[in-house]
Formats: structure tokens, C-alpha cells, sequence
């Protein structure tokens, strides 16, 4: 259970690219944290226009990286990670084994948090190190591998007693460094930013067997080109409404964002607010479905949370075919037994309510009738009658 601080309620975040002399260009320039003559006032105003709307405000960071354009990969050649002496991972991996480098990146990392007030600090790491680097110690070729991690698990120990209001993110080039190591080090971790179909939900279904999906960062509208093709938007926003759902690149401004497309972003983000979230903190998972390959098929894909009090529950139904079919699938929710429960549909805005038993003997049908679509029902303990029992 985190602390209450813990759960960012609303954010803004500038994610890579917020720094050098150019805009975009953010593997290249990352290294120099600074903000270039393309934003003369800094991030300042965007913090401070976020907090006006009561939003946090977070930055990311490739600490780790110096890329080829950086002053500080040219100004500390020798602080590269290298391999039998030849520099690997395209020269841009720092060697964070080097307790100098170490020392640096952890001073760099406070004065980041200093100079911009954040509220939320994220970490990236882009990097493939294939057989990692090594260096001569006491005579003897060692792998850099472990001293990295070390270190690194160092510097946000310090980090957090430095800073414990803050809330720390792990990323790896989308989920790619979810070992429980760094995860106990850190607030949330980004599951997937790429949330192509049926990938995105697969993934999210597996990883909830070992991980809190109220910890689990999602990504909708960026880095997905031709995502209509994958599903429909419900389903889209559904399976990042069954974590913490991150919303960028859905347009290029306000003005050129289709209406159709606002309003649907709108209804999920207050149904999350004001349905989901709640249920998700502390929740317990049940998988009605195994885990599944990326490569196999799975025709549903089910996956369920209850409050911890068990008087909340969502469950998710996704159907992944893929060929148009007629299917139905039953949800058990026989934990909220012997209350009645309230069953609210989100495809055909219905509610009903059934007696637990009721639920446990009959079930509760979904039917989909077309592949990349999906349902959503919210369950929720009404008063028990005479009558029902």
C-alpha cells in the first residue's frame, strides 16, 4: 500500500524533448538538461499553469544517457560505458559504475528536482547494453553490470530521503525494467507506452498476476499510428482505465482534436475519477483468463477488480478474435456474497440488480458481437431485502 501522496490524483508532464538547443531532437540531447532559446521562459509557466488547474507537475529524464549531440558526452568522453575499451551501446550509455559518474548523476537528478519544483520525477532508459561493459579491478576484467545497478538503486535511496514528498516514476523504454529492485524504489512504473491491440490488453493481463494495477502507467494516443484499425476507442481507453492512464499526443493542438474523439477521452476520464480509481487502489485482481502469448490466440481476455472493502468491483471483457463472431462469456462475482449487487453495463448504459445468488448460479452474460470490441461492467453492493434473500 502507498502512502496517500503517493497516488497522483491529476498530472501534467513534459515527457522527452523539453530540453537543449532544438526541440525534438531529445536521444541526441539528452544529457543537457536545459531548457533551450525555443522556450524562453523555461518550463516555468507550464508548471504553474498546471498547478492553477490543481495538476502536479513531472519531468522526464534519461539519466543514464549522454547522446552524440550533448556537451556532455563531449566535454566527459571517458565517462561513456565501453567494452574491451570500445564504447558500446551507440556511445551512449553512461558508465554508471564509475562511482564519479554515479556521484554526478545523483547531483544532477536533486538539482532537477530543485530547480523545477516537481512534484513527479521520471527516469527512461533506452538503451540495449547486449553483454554490458567491463573495466580492469585489482587486476581482473569485471562486468560493469552489477556496479550499474548498484548504484543506481543508491542514488534513488538517497533520492527519496532527500525528496520524499516527490513522486518517483520508473520507465524503460516503455516497460522494459520491471524487476522488483527498482520497483521498490519507485511510486508507479510505465507498463507499455505503445498500446497496440490485442498486444496492449495481453500485457496488462499478464503483468497483474505479479504487479498492482494501481501502480501500472498506460499510455493512450501517442507513438500508435492507424490505431483505429486495432479496436474501437472504448476498448482503446478501456484498457488504460484499468491502470493509470497517461493521455498525450491525441492531437496537435485542442483545435484539431476530433470531437468525437474529446468527447470519449471526457466520459472516461470522469468515469475513472470518479469509479474506477477508487476501486483500483488496493484492489484484488481475479484473472477469469490465463495469460496468453503475444503469438496465440485468445479469443476473450477477462479481467477483474475488487475494492478492498469488496463493496466495488470492474470487470473487463475484451474480445480478441480475429474474425467477426457471436459469443457470450459469464463474470462470477461471488465474493460480494450474500449482498445484492448492482450490475451497471457501459455498452448499453443499463443497470440491474441481482442477488448474489443469483450471480453465482446463473452468472451474468456479455455478448460482443464483433472482434476488437469490448465491455465494461461495474458491479456495486445495493441493500439486502426480504424479498431477495
Amino acid at each position: 500500500m502507498l502512502p496517500p501522496n503517493r497516488h497522483p490524483d491529476a498530472l501534467t508532464f513534459i515527457d522527452a524533448g523539453w530540453y537543449g538547443p532544438e526541440p525534438n531532437h531529445w536521444y541526441d540531447n539528452t544529457g543537457d538538461r536545459y531548457a533551450g532559446a525555443w522556450l524562453p521562459n523555461d518550463v516555468g509557466p507550464i508548471r504553474e499553469y498546471a498547478r492553477k488547474k490543481g495538476m502536479r507537475f513531472g519531468l522526464w529524464v534519461e539519466i543514464e544517457a549522454a547522446g552524440a549531440a550533448s556537451k556532455l558526452r563531449n566535454g566527459h568522453p571517458e565517462w561513456i560505458l565501453t567494452r574491451n575499451g570500445q564504447p558500446i551501446a551507440n556511445g551512449r550509455h553512461l558508465d554508471v559504475g564509475n562511482p564519479v559518474v554515479a556521484k554526478w548523476m545523483e547531483s544532477e537528478m536533486a538539482r532537477i528536482i530543485r530547480k523545477y519544483d516537481l512534484d513527479v520525477f521520471r527516469i527512461d532508459y533506452n538503451m540495449s547494453v547486449e553483454e554490458d561493459g567491463n573495466q580492469v579491478h585489482g587486476g581482473f576484467v569485471e562486468n560493469s553490470g552489477w556496479r550499474h545497478v548498484e548504484n543506481l538503486y543508491a542514488m534513488f535511496d538517497h533520492l527519496r530521503q532527500q525528496f520524499p514528498k516527490v513522486i518517483f516514476q520508473n520507465c524503460a523504454g516503455g516497460g522494459g525494467r520491471l524487476d522488483w529492485g527498482i520497483l521498490r524504489r519507485f511510486d508507479n512504473t510505465e507498463l507499455s507506452d505503445w498500446m497496440r491491440e490485442p498486444r496492449g490488453v495481453k500485457v496488462l493481463n499478464g503483468m497483474t498476476w505479479v504487479l498492482p494495477p494501481e501502480i501500472l502507467l498506460r499510455t493512450f494516443g501517442t507513438e500508435v499510428p492507424d490505431l483505429a484499425g486495432d479496436g474501437d476507442i472504448d476498448s482503446q481507453l478501456r484498457q488504460v482505465q484499468m491502470s493509470l492512464p497517461i493521455f498525450r499526443g491525441i492531437a496537435p493542438s485542442l483545435a484539431e482534436l476530433n470531437p468525437i474523439l474529446r468527447s470519449k477521452i471526457r466520459a472516461g476520464v470522469d468515469l475513472y475519477k470518479s469509479e474506477l480509481r477508487p476501486i483500483l487502489r488496493d484492489s484484488m485482481v481475479f484473472h477469469h483468463t490465463p495469460m496468453s502469448s503475444y503469438f496465440s490466440e485468445s479469443p476473450w481476455v477477462v479481467l477483474e477488480y475488487a475494492s478492498a472493502d469488496k463493496k466495488r468491483d470492474v470487470a473487463t471483457f475484451s474480445e480478441r478474435r480475429t474474425k467477426k463472431i457471436l459469443s457470450t462469456v459469464s463474470c462470477l462475482a461471488g465474493w460480494m456474497l450474500p449482498l445484492n449487487i448492482g450490475s451497471h453495463s457501459k455498452n448499453r448504459g443499463e443497470t440491474v440488480e441481482l442477488s448474489g445468488f443469483q450471480v453465482m448460479t446463473e452468472a451474468i452474460p456479455v455478448r460482443l458481437d464483433t472482434s476488437g470490441t469490448s465491455e465494461m461492467l461495474l458491479f456495486e453492493s445495493a441493500p439486502v431485502n426480504a424479498k431477495s434473500n
